[in-house]
Parts: C-alpha cells; sequence; structure tokens
C-alpha cells in the first residue's frame, strides 16, 4: 500500500507542465475556494481588490512557505514538492464544503482574531473543539490538522529506505509542526503584522486603520483600508518566500548576475523624485495644511519605491530569458504594489514598465542604430516620476508634473541608456573610438542636463561630475567596467536630486507654482467643484485660469453660469458673459445665457438687439429664432418682426423631432398674430 502511495506521489511530482500550466492551475483552485467560501459564508461577492489581489496573495505566501517547510524536511527538490503540492492544493476546497455539510454556512472564513488570547494560546488550542476562536471554522480546523498528518506522512514515504527510523521520524516530527505552524501562522500573520506595526512604527491600532490623507480610496473606505494594508506586507513576503525558493533551487545567483540593478535603482529614485515632487505639490495647492501622512500612505509610499525598483528587472527578465517566469512574478509584484497606491500609479507603472520591456525587443532593440529604444527610456522614467506623484495628486499628477524637470529627467535617463550601448558591436578602430567617445559624453552630458532642469546646486553638479569621472575610468583605459559606471551615475544621480531638493528648495517651488497655475488644471478643478455643488470654489477657479489665459471664453461662459444660476449674481455675471461674446462672437449659447440674464432683469429691448445679431450669427439655430420670438412678445409693438421670427423658427425647426413642443407653441402664436381674435398661451422661451 506504502509503495503504490510512493509511486502515486513520484508520478505527481514528475507530472509534465511548464510554469504557466501550474499556475494556471493554482490560480482555478484558488478561484473555486473563493466561491465556495462566498457561498458558505453568506458573503456577497468580494470587491474586485480583494478578489483577485489581496485574497489571492494570501493563498501564493502559504503555499510557497509549504512548499519549502516540505523541501527542507523531505529533502526533496523543490520543483518536485511544487508540482505535487498544485495538485494536493485541490484540498483547500475542503474546509468551505465541510462547513457547509455541518451547518455552519453562517460562519465566515478570514483570518483569525485572538478576542484577547494570545499567539501561544491560539497555536496551543486551535485544534481543541472546545475553544472557540473567532474568524474560523470547524473546516478550518480539519484544513490544518490534515495537512499537517499529510506532511508528515509526505516525509516518510520519501524518507523510507533512505535515512534511518530515527531521522525520519524527527523529520516527520518537525515537518508535521513545521505545517501546523505555517498554516496556522498564515491565518493569524494580520494580527502579527498589526503587533510589528504597533511596536515597530509606534503606531496604535486606531492609527494604523486610520484613513489615509494622500491616497484616495474606493469605496466603502475601511476595507479598501485593510485589502491594501494587508497586500503591501504579502507582496514583500511573498517575493522573500521566492527568493529564498530560488536560493534552494540554485537559481538565484544566476538571476541576480544577469540583471542590472543600476537600473532598477535608478528607476526607485526617479520613483521617489515623484513621491516629494507630489507632497510639495499638493502643499502649494492646500497652502501648506497638508497634515502628517496616515501610515496607509507611509505604506504605500515605501510599496511604490518598491514597485520602481523591479521595474527594470522585471523588463529584463520577461525580455531576455528563455523561461520568463522570474520576470513575470516581478512584473506582476510591481503592479500589485503600484495598484495599491491609487489607480493613476499602477497605470503609470503599467506604462513604464511595458516602455522598459518593448525597448528590449525587436524593432526597438538599444544598439548603435536604433536610438529609439534610449528614447522609450526617458518616457519611462516620465512614468515612474508620474507615478510618484500620483499618489498624492491622483490623476492630476501629469497635469502638474513641471514640465522642465520632467524632460530634462526623460532626456538625462535616454542620454544614459544610450551610452551604455553605443560601444556594442562596433566594426573596426575609427568606428570603435568613435562610439568610445560618445560613451564618455553622453553619461557627463545627461547629468548635466539633469542638474540644468532640476536648477541643482552647483557643488552637487561638480560632485556628481567627480563620481563618474571615477566611474568612466575603466572605459578610458579600454577596460570593461559597466557595474563601476553604472553604480556612478546613479549616485551621482541621486545626488543631484537630492542637492535640489534640500538646498535649493525655491527653484522647486518656482517650478511647482508655475505648473498649479496651468489653465487646464485649473478648468478640471473648477468642473469638479461643480459636480460637488462647491459654487464659491468654481468660480475662483475659473477666475484663475481666466487670469492665466484671458481669452478661454468657454471658461467665461461657464463662469457666468456659475455667478448667475447657483451664486446669484447676475451683475457679476453680465461683463462675464459679455467678455466670452467678446473673445467669441459665434458662441451661441453666451448669445442665449445673456439674453436670459437680460430678460430676467426686464431689460428686454436689449435682449432683443443681443439675440438679433444672434440669429444673423448663426439663422441655423432655432432655438435663437425661439427665444427672439418671445422677447419681441414682451416688448409689444414688433408683431411683424415677431411673426418673421416664428416663421424663420418653423422653417429651421421643421424636422427636428425634439423641437415639437416648441412648434406646437410657435404655431398658435402665429395663429394669434394672424387672426388676433385667437386666445393662445404666451411663448415659453
Amino acid at each position: 500500500m506504502l509503495n503504490f502511495i510512493d509511486r502515486q506521489a513520484a508520478r505527481l511530482e514528475e507530472a509534465p507542465g511548464g510554469p504557466l500550466a501550474y499556475g494556471s492551475a493554482f490560480a482555478a483552485i484558488v478561484l473555486a475556494r473563493h466561491l465556495l467560501e462566498i457561498l458558505a459564508g453568506q458573503n456577497p461577492v468580494y470587491y474586485p481588490f480583494q478578489f483577485y489581489i489581496h485574497y489571492a496573495l494570501a493563498y501564493v505566501a502559504p503555499f510557497l512557505a509549504l512548499i519549502l517547510v516540505l523541501h527542507l524536511f523531505a529533502a526533496v527538490p523543490l520543483a518536485r514538492v511544487a508540482r505535487l503540492m498544485v495538485h494536493v492544493w485541490a484540498l483547500t476546497l475542503l474546509p468551505p464544503l465541510i462547513d457547509l455539510i455541518t451547518g455552519r454556512g453562517t460562519d465566515s472564513i478570514g483570518y483569525l482574531r485572538p478576542d484577547g488570547k494570545s499567539v501561544g494560546e491560539m497555536f496551543l488550542h486551535f485544534l481543541n473543539p472546545a475553544v472557540e476562536f473567532a474568524g474560523t471554522t470547524p473546516g478550518i480546523r480539519v484544513e490544518a490538522g490534515l495537512a499537517s498528518l499529510l506532511g508528515a506522512a509526505y516525509v516518510v514515504l520519501r524518507g523510507r529506505g533512505r535515512r534511518s527510523t530515527s531521522r525520519v521520524v524527527a523529520a516527520a516530527a518537525g515537518a508535521a509542526l513545521g505545517v501546523y505552524i505555517t498554516a496556522l501562522g498564515f491565518f493569524t500573520l494580520p494580527r502579527l503584522f498589526e503587533a510589528a506595526m504597533l511596536r515597530v512604527a509606534g503606531w496604535d491600532k486606531a492609527a494604523l486603520y486610520a484613513p489615509p490623507v494622500l491616497l484616495a480610496l474606493p469605496q466603502p473606505t475601511g476595507l479598501a483600508i485593510i485589502d491594501r494594508l494587508y497586500t503591501l506586507y504579502l507582496v514583500p513576503l511573498c517575493l522573500g518566500l521566492a527568493t529564498v525558493a530560488a536560493w534552494r533551487q540554485g537559481w538565484l545567483p544566476r538571476i541576480l548576475r544577469r540583471v542590472n540593478l543600476a537600473a532598477g535603482l535608478a528607476a526607485m529614485i526617479t520613483t521617489g523624485f515623484g513621491l516629494v515632487l507630489g507632497l510639495a505639490t499638493r502643499r502649494i495647492l492646500e497652502i501648506g495644511t497638508v497634515p502628517f501622512p496616515a501610515p496607509l500612505d507611509i505604506l504605500a509610499a515605501m510599496g511604490l519605491l518598491l514597485a520602481g525598483l523591479l521595474v527594470p528587472p522585471a523588463a529584463q527578465r520577461l525580455t531576455q530569458d528563455e523561461n520568463t517566469t522570474a520576470g513575470g512574478v516581478l512584473a506582476i509584484a510591481a503592479l500589485i504594489l503600484a495598484f495599491c497606491a491609487g489607480p493613476s500609479a499602477g497605470a503609470l507603472v503599467m506604462v513604464a514598465l511595458a516602455l522598459e520591456a518593448v525597448r528590449r525587443t525587436p524593432p526597438l532593440t538599444l544598439d548603435r542604430r536604433q536610438p529609439a529604444g534610449a528614447m522609450a527610456a526617458g518616457v519611462a522614467g516620465l512614468g515612474l516620476l508620474g507615478a510618484g506623484m500620483s499618489l498624492s495628486l491622483g490623476q492630476e499628477a501629469l497635469m502638474l508634473m513641471p514640465h522642465g524637470m520632467g524632460l530634462g529627467l526623460a532626456t538625462s535617463l535616454a542620454l544614459m541608456a544610450l551610452s551604455r550601448t553605443v560601444a556594442a558591436g562596433a566594426a573596426g578602430n575609427l568606428a570603435r573610438r568613435w562610439q568610445t567617445a560618445a560613451a564618455l559624453i553622453l553619461p557627463p552630458m545627461a547629468l548635466l542636463i539633469l542638474a540644468w532642469s532640476l536648477a541643482a546646486p552647483l557643488w552637487s553638479l561638480l560632485a556628481g561630475m567627480a563620481m563618474l569621472a571615477v566611474g568612466l575610468v575603466p572605459r578610458m583605459m579600454s577596460h570593461r567596467g559597466q557595474r563601476l559606471e553604472a553604480t556612478a551615475w546613479v549616485m551621482a544621480f541621486l545626488l543631484t536630486g537630492v542637492a535640489t531638493f534640500m538646498f535649493n528648495p525655491g527653484a522647486v517651488e518656482a517650478e511647482l507654482v508655475d505648473a498649479t497655475t496651468r489653465p487646464r488644471y485649473l478648468i478640471r478643478q473648477g468642473m469638479l467643484a461643480e459636480e460637488n455643488a462647491n459654487y464659491p470654489a468654481a468660480a475662483s477657479f475659473y477666475r484663475r485660469a481666466l487670469e492665466q489665459d484671458p481669452g478661454l471664453s468657454s471658461v467665461s461662459a461657464r463662469l457666468g453660469e456659475v455667478l448667475w444660476r447657483h451664486l446669484q449674481d447676475p451683475a457679476a455675471a453680465e461683463p462675464v458673459f459679455r467678455q466670452a461674446l467678446a473673445d467669441n462672437p459665434e458662441d451661441v449659447a453666451v448669445f442665449s445665457q445673456l439674453a436670459a440674464l437680460l430678460r430676467q432683469a426686464d431689460r428686454h429691448q436689449e435682449a432683443a438687439t443681443l439675440l438679433e445679431q444672434a440669429v444673423t450669427t448663426a439663422p441655423e439655430r432655432p432655438i435663437l429664432w425661439f427665444e427672439y420670438a418671445a422677447t419681441l412678445r414682451h416688448l409689444g409693438g414688433r408683431d411683424a418682426d415677431e411673426r418673421a421670427a416664428l416663421e424663420n423658427y418653423m422653417a429651421v425647426a421643421e424636422d427636428l423631432r425634439e423641437e415639437e413642443p416648441f412648434r406646437r407653441q410657435a404655431r398658435q402664436r402665429l395663429r394669434l398674430l394672424r387672426d388676433p381674435a385667437t386666445t393662445t398661451p404666451p411663448l415659453s422661451p
């Protein structure tokens, strides 16, 4: 019997299939577990972030941990254990099924809540059915106990005939304990995370779960806070476990050897610059009233920095390796961390990742004949800068990005990317000399452009040039020194930026003030204020936009509408409408609005004169003829002109279905004008 089970386990360990097939099978099992949990707990369907990211990672982490536990105690190669575990993972469907069968369907499967019990008590009594624990169900306890027994049995099967009985027993006991601690540990890990944050960062529990100050969250806010907090520790945890697995498998040295760490550091620094710029911009917009960031803001910022660090290695491994598994894992981790900082940050990191990947693949492969790849590197840096800014500014990040800084940074990164490859593949001595010279000139030029765009202090530029000179010594001596050169560039890059923000904040603030007074941004803020019925703020934003660009007739029209309709200030609205007409004499809507304002003030003659001009400007617009006729009706004594206006209206609106109610009024009024004995209601403009 044992031999049969052993053969079946070996067959599962050797089952064919690549990472994509096994990953798909694992995902299918996790999604099925989600569905059964929803049914068993009588819960509504999870929100998308919970369903696809948070709860999925909550299974990936214990999966990796259990593989490592069984690998260590059974002394079986990791790849074989991983294949077996994917098949066995179907047993995780048991808890919700057991809960349904035992009639505990109203209990919700979730993280274990201590409710006054210590961690030690939870570990000692978790399998004791007489002790109640919140956040767990009978099915979960059965799952933990069964997993421990199966772990011990697997070690026994793999140790038979290979190790002594005492060693097999000890290893089996260790595996059972390791599996039990791992299974229960991941149910209590959020509480352990809370405890760590309370101890290390000094936050209390209320502060840890407080709404963020910078990060805009979807509704319901409470769930969004929890999902992002837990995801921000689950992603690094999964990456850490995957790194240990790669080390045990012997892959880690090869992965690190082929990863351009300097590019990752440069990307992280760029994202960090964006974070600082976003905070400074928000402080300018809110006149220095930005409170200290909440814990979630700080953790999201740390996650965004890690996402920036992961982007270049992920793109490199995705495009330059035959096995793209590592690149895919890094890319998914970067995107999840970025989306924890908001949808705008996630979208911009996705753009940067795509550009970094595309520039490494044909036809944009970066070489001496194709500088388009270098341009892609610069634009990717621009995306990361915007991602950093978006944590504080949301979707307005790119609107508020200082153009000089952004373009200077993009150009600098593009030149540096080009300098690392221009010497590759040169044919002939002359070509080699020219390209070596270019490779020596481009890094200082890139640093000079960066320092100029940031208005960096002169001493920081000189110090950065000195660092670059040290890094370029091997190239000048015709030796390979790419790692030293890249490290020198990253250090110079960091020094220049930090020196600007710390020692020349006035230049940064001047750029940001210029960005925050751009008309397009101010108009958008005015429209948002209108949507929120904050009409005084909307009027203020529109006025500021007109100060920057007085010729925006559409903005004048919106400002006039706000002043008249919502703030009840027709005296202030009238000159605004007239200015809009002066800027755009063909704006029919403004004619109509101003005429309505004049009629409301019983200034019918002025309204008639204005509308006479309007119908001359746009005779094809039926509403203008109708309003003109209604205004003439109020004046009196101009029946012939009113009749002509109505006849023109009927001709223009003849085939327009939406004008039928007004056509009916116009017909009645025309009958009255032709036969004064007829009684009809007045026109309603």
